[in-house]
């Protein structure tokens, strides 16, 4: 907690952590977020990179949102692979398959 963690048994401190996931991997950086914004004496800055398939893949999408607009230590970038976007009632993709 507050951004103090062990490596090889010795105590460190970070005061920003980046995180990158893919998929359900979204999980395990999920209760990190969580323990670090619910706690509000962890002033500990969070950027996290999030990439899935396309929308429809995405877990979690509003959570996310709804946490990093409570909590501006909260950074969230989303990626996909595959975009599909309505333009002028055409729709287009960046699939190149």
């Amino acid at each position: 907690g507050r951004g103090e963690y062990l490596v090889n048994k010795s105590p460190l401190k970070a005061k920003k952590i980046g995180m990158m996931a893919g998929g359900t991997g979204i999980t395990p950086m999920w209760q990190v977020i969580c323990a670090i914004c619910n706690d509000p004496t962890d002033d500990t800055e969070l950027f996290l990179v999030f990439a899935n398939n396309s929308w429809d893949d995405l877990m979690l999408y509003d959570e996310l949102k709804e946490m990093e607009l409570k909590h501006p230590q909260l950074h969230v970038w989303h990626t996909l692979a595959k975009v599909r976007a309505v333009i002028d009632d055409s729709i287009c993709s960046s699939d190149h398959d």
